[in-house]
């Protein structure tokens, strides 16, 4: 006779291939899921495109894309800008603006002596023109707005209202544009999808499948939580796994 373990990852599996749509309509709309569980880097949320003697990087700081990167790109990107929050905060009071879009941008020099003008750095949505309202430099040397070979600056930039990061977008710089960011998305809506499947998994698994299993709810969740054993998507693997371990802590 299956066990009421066996039972309650059925019902999971059976309910998780038509998750309610009201629910996974929820998070993608905004909900914002949990740190740690994304496989996104850097390179994959950016845009690279040439202008003259130089290479810009276009990356958006928008949280909702930064919570798709894997942990370290995570901190390192969200790091960014918690190092730099309150000058962010005194631009954007400057310009009066209460919910500012963030990029991180860079110029690398492909030759020697190559000059950059950041201020004419802009993006193009929905039928609209926005340059940067502030610029928030990084490195020392961006001010000098010439680079050596090889060299790069880079810093944040404050534009008047969030930047649409789940819809195509340009970024042109001095006549040249690039509508990279749609390429971008592709990657983005595939990850995106992938964690819904995760969050809705684990709501699933703490709102249907604890009942079933009363006190014994520790031999499915694991030493750590729920979410542990979606973001591997091995969840009667993890179970397997931790079957004659204790619940520690309950539903984390």
């Amino acid at each position: 006779m299956p066990s009421r373990r066996w039972w309650g990852l059925a019902a999971l599996g059976v309910m998780l291939t038509g998750a309610p749509l009201a629910a996974q309509d929820a998070i993608a709309a905004g909900d914002l899921p949990p740190v740690g569980y994304g496989a996104l880097n850097q390179d994959q949320l950016t845009v690279r495109f040439g202008a003259q003697d130089l290479e810009i990087r276009v990356a958006p700081l928008d949280e909702r894309l930064l919570r798709l990167l894997a942990p370290d790109a995570y901190r390192t990107l969200r790091g960014l800008v918690d190092e730099r929050r309150a000058a962010i905060d005194s631009a954007a009071a400057a310009e009066g603006i209460s919910a500012p879009g963030l990029m991180l941008v860079s110029f690398f020099a492909r030759q020697r002596d190559a000059r950059f003008e950041p201020e004419n750095l802009s993006l193009l949505w929905r039928g609209q023109l926005e340059r940067p309202a502030a610029i928030l430099p990084i490195n020392a040397n961006f001010s000098g707005r010439q680079l050596g070979t090889r060299q790069q600056a880079s810093a944040i930039y404050l534009y008047a209202q969030p930047v649409p990061v789940f819809e195509p977008f340009a970024i042109s710089y001095n006549g040249v544009t690039s509508g990279g960011w749609e390429q971008a998305l592709q990657r983005i809506d595939r990850e995106r999808e992938r964690r819904v499947r995760l969050v809705v998994g684990a709501r699933l698994l703490d709102e249907t499948v604890a009942p079933l299993l009363g006190n014994r709810r520790g031999e499915v969740a694991g030493p750590e939580n729920p979410a542990q054993c979606w973001a591997v998507l091995q969840v009667s693997h993890c179970a397997r796994e931790t079957a004659f371990q204790p619940a520690v802590g309950g539903w984390a």
